[in-house]
C-alpha cells in the first residue's frame, strides 16, 4: 500500500499564499514536498526530480494549460487545489433558463419524452 511517505509532491503556488500551509501538511505526513512559485521553477523541478503528483490551482490560462499538458506527457498526476468556476454564471440569462427547465422537469418528470415511447402529445 502506498503511503504519503512514498510520494514526492510538487505544490505550484503562483500567489505565494497557499504553498507553505500545504507544504507543512504534507511534510507532517512525511511526504517529500517541493513548492514552486512560478511555472519555470515547476518545469525545472519536474524535469530534474522525481515527482508523483502536482497540486496547483485551477486555471484556464495558456501557461496552466501548457503545464498540465507537460504533466500529462510525463505521466504525473495533477490535482487542483481550487474548484473550476461554474459552467454557467448565474448572471447569464441562459443559465437562468437552464435552471428553470431543470426545475420544471424535476416537478413534472412524467412530462419528459423518453426515446422509444410515443409522444404524450
Amino acid at each position: 500500500m502506498t503511503t504519503l511517505s512514498d510520494l514526492n509532491v510538487l505544490i505550484v503556488d503562483l500567489s505565494g499564499q497557499d504553498g507553505s500551509e500545504l507544504h507543512r501538511m504534507f511534510a507532517h505526513e512525511c511526504a517529500r514536498t517541493d513548492v514552486a512559485e512560478s511555472y519555470p521553477v515547476a518545469y525545472a523541478l519536474i524535469g530534474n526530480t522525481k515527482v508523483d503528483a502536482v497540486l496547483l490551482p485551477f486555471a484556464t490560462d495558456p501557461d496552466t494549460i501548457a503545464f498540465c499538458k507537460a504533466l500529462s506527457e510525463k505521466g504525473i498526476a495533477s490535482i487542483f487545489t481550487s474548484e473550476p468556476p461554474p459552467r454557467y454564471s448565474k448572471r447569464r440569462p441562459m443559465s437562468e433558463a437552464i435552471v428553470a427547465i431543470h426545475k420544471v422537469l424535476a416537478e413534472n418528470p412524467e412530462s419528459v419524452h423518453k426515446p422509444g415511447q410515443p409522444s404524450p402529445h
